[in-house]
């Protein structure tokens, strides 16, 4: 019974998905019931979708070579929210500035947390060859703690933790951000490629790809239509 395949390679990481259609259902495949999530189940899984699209944008875009910064504000005063976000916005605009001059390209995903603590903002980040003291050198309200990031090419940590900061304020209409994330204009997307697989049934062991390393394998069956469902991801080998 054909099923559908879905490949999305996101810079060292490859992920694979594997389903059934509605189709299936005259094929006489089984199924497991299927009820409508209620509204706390649907939140979850919209996080959880959230979670996988910026883990892939992170994958794709940022290596050992690029950091994980977070921006705090040192005054006795928490900041209000529309100066936070002037100056956030200067700081972006300034860091852009002194890659151009370096000639470097200069990539971000940032959030901003505010909600119930003192407002920071945290930022995933590529500068180049730009030293990273002088982009420091750029944020004149507080503290800068920078992290460097791993060479496992899987940021989905990360992505988790970035989602978490604005679960609950994102659409709050004062809310300094009305994204879950805000990623600048230059990022590259994953190559994603969906193809429908004729064979009977697919293969009890997944194919991994050479030079490559199974990382999370998982079989069940699809929140959305009840039938048999696989999803595993692989790491390119240093």
């Amino acid at each position: 019974m054909p099923h559908v395949r879905v490949v999305c390679k996101a810079g060292k990481v490859v992920e694979v998905e594997e389903y059934y259609t509605r189709r299936a259902l005259k094929k006489g495949l089984k199924r497991e019931p299927n009820q409508k999530p209620t509204s706390e189940q649907q939140m979850k899984i919209n996080e959880k979708n959230a979670v996988r699209d910026l883990t892939r944008i992170l994958n794709t875009n940022f290596s050992e070579t690029d950091y994980l910064v977070t921006y705090t504000y040192g005054c006795e005063d928490p900041p209000t929210v529309e100066f936070a976000k002037k100056e956030w916005q200067k700081l972006i605009r300034n860091t852009r500035n002194l890659c151009k001059r370096k000639g470097e390209a200069f990539k971000y995903v940032h959030v901003t947390e505010w909600k119930d603590k003192r407002i920071h903002h945290h930022m995933v980040m590529s500068i180049g060859n730009v030293d990273i003291r002088e982009a420091k050198k750029l944020w004149k309200h507080g503290g800068v703690k920078i992290q460097v990031l791993d060479n496992s090419g899987q940021y989905k940590k990360i992505a988790a933790y970035l989602i978490k900061q604005t679960r609950k304020t994102f659409r709050d209409p004062d809310s300094p951000c009305k994204k879950r994330w805000t990623p600048s204009r230059n990022l590259k997307k994953p190559i994603i490629t969906k193809t429908i697989v004729k064979a009977d049934s697919w293969r009890k062991t997944p194919k991994i790809w050479k030079n490559y390393t199974l990382e999370d394998l998982y079989t069940g069956y699809s929140d959305y239509t009840g039938y048999p469902y696989r999803k595993y991801s692989m790491i390119r080998k240093e």
